[in-house]
């Protein structure tokens, strides 16, 4: 069954049944009618998805598998509409409605990590969360940044929206300046637990400001969004070339290292931490990624997955998934202090990383733009033949 045909979540709990599996599941962009279409309900209602992350490569997916379900809107827009608003537009609508479809669902509250599964009017229970992004074009500009999380926020009414902003330094200084207003921030993406570090102290620093004009920082959603796709990939081009016999034991353990010294710092990180939201991988997941995200189950956190791979997470019931994070951070340490040993730093291999994911997102980004031009093109000469 392909992605783009969607499961038909025949192995779901349905019902009033909770999920008590493990850590919760964020859904990648699952398209405009699938948003609507009751099929994800299941998934949300027992508690299984907490949150809906969007994005360029989704929708782009999205007008691909499915045109028909965006035409209504595209037809509806200005005929001087440019190809950029269109793709605001399309991403605004989409999060209005998975806003709509998560309801009143609540998760556990990441301040509290040994919660690890929902519970009916939980202490401090958070709402369910939409990520949504900017154009990977302001990166480097917090000014615009801000402009444009503004007219998001606005644009989509719900207190349950992440504004998705890229953890460069101008993005550091926009997420404090968001938060600061009550904007909802999700910081994504973060390879590694120096930048999780400050990105948290982004975080605190935007929320005293909100709480010192009169805010209420605890009503201002805030994630982290921490990848591991690609990490290791990185590291073992260096590590099979360094001639060091410890080098093939670090082989697929760094991006998992990395990883649970950003949990350590999450846990540290005050009464009322960012969610964390694993990312391991991208659609359609690879075995290497299914593994990273099996090793990063731990209560209070997410798994950022497909639609498909959420289809297959067993049904409710059960004893909760083991920690596999906690009390393992003596030995990330070791596995990227060997690392250092053996000349490959960590921080260098993340920040390329980071400079390539971005590379990549704006890529896409541009990439569905150019999509949302030409099928705006269309529509217009349909209209005229008219």
């Amino acid at each position: 069954m392909s992605d783009r045909q969607g499961p038909s979540h025949g192995g779901v709990p349905h019902g009033g049944a909770r999920y008590r599996g493990g850590p919760q599941l964020w859904l990648e962009h699952p398209g405009r009618r699938r948003l609507g279409d009751g099929t994800l309900a299941p998934l949300v209602r027992t508690g299984l998805v907490t949150g809906i992350a969007l994005g360029p490569a989704g929708l782009s997916r999205a007008l691909s598998a499915d045109p028909a379900a965006y035409l209504p809107q595209l037809g509806g827009l200005p005929r001087t509409v440019t190809a950029a608003s269109a793709v605001r537009a399309l991403l605004v609508e989409d999060a209005r409605r998975a806003a709509a479809l998560l309801g009143r669902t609540r998760c556990p509250d990441v301040g509290r990590p040994d919660v690890d599964r929902l519970g009916e009017g939980s202490d401090g229970a958070r709402e369910a969360a939409v990520s949504v992004p900017l154009d990977p074009a302001l990166a480097h500009d917090a000014g615009r940044t801000v402009v444009e999380a503004r007219t998001l926020c606005e644009a989509v009414g719900s207190p349950r929206l992440l504004v998705r902003i890229p953890a460069t330094a101008a993005g550091l200084t926009a997420m404090g300046d968001c938060l600061a207003e009550g904007i909802g921030v999700d910081a994504s993406p973060v390879f590694s637990p120096d930048r999780f570090g400050q990105v948290a102290d982004a975080m605190r620093t935007g929320l005293a400001r909100a709480g010192a004009a009169g805010g209420d920082p605890s009503r201002i959603p805030t994630a982290v969004t921490y990848c591991t796709g690609g990490l290791d990939t990185e590291a073992a081009w260096y590590l099979e070339r360094c001639g060091d016999r410890r080098a093939l034991e670090l082989r697929g353990e760094v991006a998992v290292a990395g990883a649970r010294l950003a949990h350590e710092s999450w846990r540290r990180s005050g009464v009322r931490p960012p969610r964390l939201v694993w990312c391991t991988g991208s659609v359609p997941a690879s075995a290497h990624a299914i593994r990273c995200g099996l090793r990063l189950s731990a209560p209070g956190t997410a798994h950022l997955v497909s639609e498909v791979t959420a289809a297959m997470v067993p049904e409710a019931g059960g004893a909760p998934a083991a920690d596999r994070v906690s009390g393992r951070y003596d030995e990330a340490r070791r596995v990227l202090r060997t690392l250092e040993q053996l000349g490959i730093g960590h921080c260098a291999l993340t920040e390329r990383l980071e400079g390539d994911t971005l590379a990549r997102l704006s890529a896409s980004w541009q990439e569905l733009t150019w999509q949302v031009a030409a099928s705006l093109r269309s529509h217009e000469r349909t209209r005229q033949r008219a």
